[in-house]
């Protein structure tokens, strides 16, 4: 829906429908802005298919209440991001090696993530929290596009971006 609104921003004029339902655009559209300039407007299920199903998570395209097994999204975020080191979390286990268990303990260590009856720590909440915080962009994330190289653009952002301070977590810590 926002996406319609956008467009319609735009070009000034209805071009797609609207609708407050999601999945409602039904095929593959294109609007042409200018003669250099073209949106693309299609159903949700188009272009997930070619990307991983951990990524579709941390962008969006997957719901993050439907995931049933968090823990490897997370493991996908932690082969990307040094987490530990920008959640400033110590390793339950005094350990060198972190898996997403370790990760989702330390988190809910630190932020006193309880199970109710027993008192565990409670790691679903923990992976489900830090998965929230990738999607609203408290912890930042990138991913080249496939078969990007550095080489196609050498400018001052792409040298900045590389550095691995360059990842911030805003208000989370």
């Amino acid at each position: 829906m926002l996406f319609d609104h956008l467009i319609f921003y735009f070009t000034g004029k209805k071009v797609v429908s609207v609708s407050r339902t999601p999945g409602h655009t039904k095929h593959f559209q294109t609007i042409y802005l200018t003669k250099t300039v073209c949106l693309c407007d299609c159903p949700g299920l188009v272009f997930p298919s070619t990307v991983p199903k951990e990524l579709q998570i941390l962008m969006g395209s997957f719901p993050i209440a439907q995931v049933r097994e968090p823990y490897t999204v997370v493991q996908f975020l932690a082969e990307r991001v040094n987490l530990p080191k920008l959640l400033k979390i110590p390793h339950p286990e005094n350990d060198d090696a972190w898996s997403a268990m370790d990760i989702c303990d330390g988190w809910a260590i630190k932020k006193d993530f309880k199970t109710a009856r027993a008192a565990r720590l409670d790691t679903y909440r923990a992976a489900n929290s830090l998965l929230r915080m990738t999607l609203e962009g408290k912890i930042c994330l990138y991913i080249y596009p496939p078969n990007w190289t550095i080489d196609k653009s050498i400018t001052l952002f792409s040298l900045i971006i590389h550095r691995q301070d360059y990842l911030s977590v805003k208000n989370i810590v």
